[in-house]
């Protein structure tokens, strides 16, 4: 771990060749200790990096600063945020602190947040909330550069049916917001469905999941993704089976495309390599899905990950817990892996972050440490770095949601002190895919409590990583641009 304990705000090297928004595997380039079938293997691997994650059983303490009211600057090109009309623009009274390693920014909307945020086309912030005034569902968007608020009202009832909607959003190539839901008679259970917002004029349709998804109040609601080439996917328990997962590619009208894949026991696997490798293992769900570059979407199962495209083939890529470091070569356990995050910008290599956790020789009893691991498509999988602390318990893969920046480095929120070099608190560990570091030291103004890590950050174009903070209010966004 050389560069995980790098000075807060520096970006480490990775090993010798490894270099930001690349992929490093262990021994630099390896053609003088791989035979030709190796080197021939791993030049057409797509790689799937993950984020491993670890434990300690104490959270750092947030030291509160109280800053002064940010700047208001106008929104770019003169509009609000988020293109619409109805209610308008505001720039919300914004605090900010100057630390030594980022700036960090509160910004405060009038709802209660329930899902998001995620990037638009246009690099804005969109939640779904419900408004604290009346309790009506509304959209809240926020420009990431005037800290301008806009928000946009959801309709509570379609078709006659009351609607509520779960958090589930992904905009697709053409600017339209889809939003997860569940639709209801008076007195009647809820049912799924999909609402399509199309930002500027506040226009919404609903759409029927057709029976595909599980209505069972014991399951999670569907989730929405987005691929890197802005095609929205669906997830859900499937209905025939809730011990499977149902996964379809919606087109801009929301029917489902190939493929429509059902992954239960019961389905027909002859003449797939799914079969062989996954039909005797009990309930194996797949989730959540991340995109790689390529358009792919891979998702965690049990014993491995599956990939699946968008022409309809899908492959499980058994993966266990042994793995190799990537500056010493030494041999590394990790425990199970989420992914979560975006794909890294090589439409030739791909990418894709996710969660879970290493397990450290000299870890206490019970802690495990967060690190990053690559894992390519015949399941080996390479440690890239460790973050300093021991900041949860183990078994906890979900602890710290990753996301995932353009050029594909990973960010996620640490506790602690970074190893002695940050203050006692919290920071961003940033990774690169060659394994250097960054370690980004911050607190939140106006709160003494930690940012609860429940959500993946989002990272802007500009470097900054926008996270939920329920701990200051349930509508509020905090920001912290890095400094180096």
């Amino acid at each position: 771990m050389s560069s995980s304990a790098d000075a807060p705000g520096s970006l480490g090297p990775g090993p010798e060749g490894g270099q930001e928004g690349q992929d490093a595997h262990p021994g630099g380039s390896g053609d003088d200790t791989v035979g030709p079938r190796a080197r021939r293997r791993r030049r057409l691997v797509r790689n799937v990096t993950v984020l491993a994650v670890a434990a300690a059983a104490v959270a750092g303490v947030i030291v509160a600063v109280t800053g002064n009211p940010a700047p208001a600057p106008a929104s770019p090109g003169g509009g609000t945020a988020g293109g619409g009309t109805a209610g308008g623009g505001a720039a919300r009274p914004a605090m900010l602190a100057d630390e030594a390693a980022a700036t960090v920014v509160v910004v405060k909307t009038s709802g209660s947040i329930t899902g998001g945020p995620v990037l638009s086309l246009d690099g804005q912030l969109w939640m779904v909330e419900l408004s604290q005034a009346t309790g009506q569902p509304m959209l809240a968007v926020v420009n990431p550069v005037s800290y301008v608020v806009s928000t946009h009202p959801l309709p509570a009832t379609l078709g006659g049916l009351s609607v509520r909607y779960t958090g589930a959003e992904a905009f697709d190539a053409l600017g339209q917001l889809w939003l997860g839901a569940e639709a209801a008679p008076p007195g009647q259970p809820p049912t799924g469905i999909l609402v399509r917002y199309t930002p500027g004029t506040g226009a919404s349709a609903q759409f029927s999941l057709g029976g595909n998804c599980s209505d069972e109040s014991t399951v999670p609601p569907p989730a929405l993704y987005a691929a890197s080439d802005r095609g929205v996917w669906l997830e859900c328990a499937a209905s025939q089976d809730s011990g499977g997962t149902f996964i379809a590619r919606l087109d801009k009208n929301g029917a489902f495309t190939v493929p429509a894949v059902m992954n239960t026991l019961s389905r027909a696997l002859e003449g797939t390599r799914l079969r062989d490798d996954i039909a005797d293992l009990p309930q194996a769900t797949i989730g959540p899905l991340v995109p790689d570059a390529a358009g792919d979407m891979w998702g965690m199962t049990k014993d491995g990950v599956v990939q699946v495209t968008a022409a309809g083939t899908e492959m499980f890529i058994p993966t266990g817990p042994d793995a190799i470091e990537l500056q010493t070569q030494a041999q590394a356990t990790v425990g199970p892996l989420q992914l979560t995050g975006n794909g890294a910008a090589d439409s030739v290599v791909g990418g894709v972050e996710g969660l879970g956790e290493c397990r450290a020789a000299g870890a206490r009893a019970g802690q495990t440490q967060e690190c990053a691991v690559s894992v390519d498509s015949f399941g080996d999988v390479t440690m890239l770095a460790t973050a300093p602390d021991y900041d949860n318990h183990a078994g906890d893969a979900t602890a710290h949601p990753a996301g995932m920046d353009a050029s594909g480095d990973v960010w996620f929120i640490v506790d602690g002190t970074a190893g002695g070099s940050a203050p006692q608190g919290q920071y961003f560990f940033e990774v690169n895919s060659g394994g250097g570091t960054r370690v980004i030291p911050f607190s939140v103004p106006g709160d003494a409590l930690p940012v609860p890590a429940g959500q993946a950050p989002v990272i802007t174009m500009n470097g900054a990583a926008w996270t939920r903070d329920p701990a200051s209010g349930p509508g509020t966004l905090v920001e912290v641009m890095p400094k180096n």
